[in-house]
């Protein structure tokens, strides 16, 4: 069974960074054939769009001295010469060309160190296999150059392809998400893992909502909806390929591979709501189930906060929240606090001293009342010493 891996940027941005991904990939190939999909190494894309030919030559040299930093002797020379080469080939590339390379750099060096290291290796062109907008021609390509050549471990740039007259295009920024369910769909795999620098898909976004967790598991759905939404750990488009084939997709943390994770299957949501995203003005909680009380609680939390909603629609499940963009992190933190943070109290602890007369006594009350206090609080009584 296949197992397909797609790494971010930030996992491949330097030899450090690429050793801890070998140990990933090394770990999985011990249970079965690999396909590694990389994304160029980060800030690689921008520095290729920018036409700015300081910021490629400083490029070149990250590029590089990861090789310097992974291999040694004949290898270390052999890569450096191709390296060099694929450089050569993108600044005499047309312009909208160039910003397809930084994936090649990346895998070239990834697919390089995995056969020095004895693996069986073959590194394959995204751009013969991928169509743009053509998902059963992309199936066939793959599925045949996968059932011609054998390996340990397939190679894949993500992100590039071409489109269906023949031009190398891109899948659009975070494509490379996208090229991994492509792969993963075509050969059946049994696991589809995208690699990056958060604990998965979290109730909002860490970084401007600190107290944000990650959700453990999912449904498609509800990660299509806050990955179409703004949650940028996840390319919306990935979802419907892994759907389709019911192949769970599993967001992993790089850099605390053991560390918590997400879970997107055809499984139903256990909670009812799932996160808050957000785009421009305007704030998406992303509910499971017909809940329309929660419009009440949306306007206390932003009126506790001073905020004034522009507007709070129902969509489906979910609520739609426009507010004015400067005080929309406060208005996202406020959402996220009577949502995810502020949970009413569903257990009552009881801690009673003494094993006396009277403290038997406070007992049998307890027992005798605490049907009712459920009845009309909704909270359990619970004698814990």
């Amino acid at each position: 069974m296949y197992r397909v891996l797609k790494f971010g940027g930030s996992s491949v941005a330097s030899a450090t960074a690429m050793s801890r991904v070998l140990d990933i990939v090394e770990a999985e190939a011990a249970k079965g054939c690999v396909i590694l999909v990389s994304s160029a190494i980060s800030g690689c894309t921008d520095s290729l769009l920018s036409e700015d030919d300081a910021r490629w030559a400083d490029m070149e040299r990250r590029h590089q001295s990861i090789v310097k930093r992974l291999f040694t002797g004949a290898d270390r020379e052999v890569l450096q010469q191709k390296l060099d080469a694929l450089f050569q080939e993108m600044r005499q590339a047309p312009q909208e060309e160039k910003v397809t390379f930084g994936e090649l750099f990346s895998t070239t060096i990834l697919a390089a160190k995995l056969a020095s290291e004895g693996y069986k290796t073959v590194w394959l062109d995204s751009r013969d296999l991928v169509v743009k907008d053509n998902e059963p021609l992309t199936y066939e390509r793959i599925q045949k150059v996968i059932q011609e050549k054998q390996a340990d471990v397939f190679v894949a740039p993500g992100f590039i392809c071409r489109d269906q007259a023949g031009n190398i295009s891109t899948l659009g920024r975070g494509g490379s998400d996208y090229t991994a369910a492509l792969y993963a769909a075509a050969v059946g795999a049994g696991s589809l893992q995208i690699w990056t620098d958060v604990p998965g898909i979290m109730t909002a976004n860490p970084k401007e909502v600190p107290a944000a967790r990650t959700i453990p598991r999912m449904s498609y759905a509800a990660a299509l909806e806050m990955a179409s939404h703004g949650a940028k750990v996840l390319y919306a488009p990935t979802v419907a390929p892994a759907m389709a084939a019911k192949i769970d997709i599993e967001i992993r943390n790089t850099f605390v591979p053991d560390g918590k994770f997400t879970v997107v299957n055809a499984q139903k949501d256990a909670s009812q709501w799932v996160g808050v995203a957000s785009e421009g003005e305007t704030i998406r909680l992303v509910g499971t189930r017909e809940a329309a009380e929660a419009k009440e609680t949306i306007f206390n939390a932003l009126q506790e906060e001073g905020i004034q909603a522009r507007s709070i629609q129902k969509d489906g499940n979910s609520f739609v929240i426009c507010v004015r963009k400067s005080v929309l992190e406060q208005a996202l933190k406020a959402i996220h606090r009577a949502f995810f943070q502020d949970l009413p109290v569903a257990e009552v602890n009881l801690f009673l001293c003494g094993d006396g007369a009277v403290a038997q006594a406070l007992i049998q009350m307890v027992q005798q009342s605490a049907s009712t206090v459920k009845e009309r609080t909704g909270k359990s009584l619970r004698i814990v010493g």
